[in-house]
């Protein structure tokens, strides 16, 4: 599994353009967004669009492909199905660490974007 630091996290949404997403800025300046339309029509469920989108730095997108992820604490786990890793050049396990300030945006809207999947979990202190 890879880890990463973010350098920033920011959520974005253009009601003109349809579309919402989160996007992801590491250390080495490169970006993962999640997209989701706001609105899908009839040309994206007829073309199997209808689900969010992963698009990083170099620009490969891939519609669908997270199989699973958590928060846990400050930590983002994102599982990736292998073709979607292979076409974004990503591994099928990659962490995200968050800043304390990007857990609430993420946990707010990933949800949303990625749709049923996933959990979002806070640590209990002892």
């Amino acid at each position: 599994m890879e880890t990463r630091g973010t350098t920033g996290v920011a959520y974005l949404e253009d009601v003109a353009l349809n579309y919402a997403a989160l996007v992801f800025r590491d250390s080495n300046d490169e970006t993962l967004e999640i997209q989701r339309a706001l609105v899908f029509d009839q040309q994206d469920q007829d073309q199997g669009m209808d689900t969010y989108c992963l698009v990083v730095h170099a620009g490969p997108t891939y519609y669908g492909g997270v199989n699973d992820w958590h928060i846990h604490d400050d930590v983002l786990q994102l599982i990736l199905g292998p073709e979607a890793a292979q076409t974004l050049g990503l591994p099928t396990a990659l962490r995200l660490l968050l800043s304390p300030t990007e857990v609430p945006l993420v946990r707010e809207h990933l949800p949303a974007l990625l749709g049923h999947l996933g959990t979002t979990e806070q640590a209990t202190g002892t």
